[in-house]
C-alpha cells in the first residue's frame, strides 16, 4: 500500500516528466526550482516543497545549477506545458481563484 508522501512524489514525477522539456543548457531565464514547485502544487492539488522537486528532477536526469540559496535552475525550455490532474490529490491550501487554461493537458491517474 502506497503511503500519501510516495504518492505525492509519484504526481511530482509525472508532473515533471510531462510539464517540463528538457534542453541541452541551463535556462537561466526559466522557472527557478521554487517557482516549479508552485506551478506543480497547483497542477496536482497539494504542498510540494523546494527538495521534493529538485530530488524528483535530478532523479529524471535534469540538470541543475544554484541561482540563490536553496533554489536552482535546470535544462528546461522557458515555456512550461500546462498539465492538470483530473484526480488531485487534495488541496491544503487556500485559493478558489486557480483556473487553467481550457487547451491544458489533462492526466488521469
Amino acid at each position: 500500500m502506497k503511503t500519501n508522501i510516495d504518492l505525492r512524489r509519484q504526481y511530482i514525477k509525472i508532473w515533471c516528466e510531462t510539464a517540463l522539456t528538457k534542453r541541452k543548457t541551463i535556462n537561466v531565464k526559466s522557472n527557478s526550482s521554487y517557482g516549479l514547485k508552485h506551478i506543480c502544487e497547483g497542477a496536482i492539488g497539494v504542498y510540494v516543497s523546494n527538495e521534493e522537486i529538485i530530488e524528483c528532477m535530478e532523479s529524471l536526469g535534469f540538470i541543475k545549477r544554484r541561482q540563490i540559496g536553496s533554489n536552482f535552475q535546470f535544462n528546461i525550455s522557458k515555456i512550461v506545458n500546462n498539465v492538470v490532474f483530473k484526480d488531485r490529490l487534495g488541496l491544503l491550501y487556500s485559493n478558489e481563484y486557480r483556473c487553467f487554461n481550457r487547451k491544458s493537458k489533462t492526466i488521469i491517474i
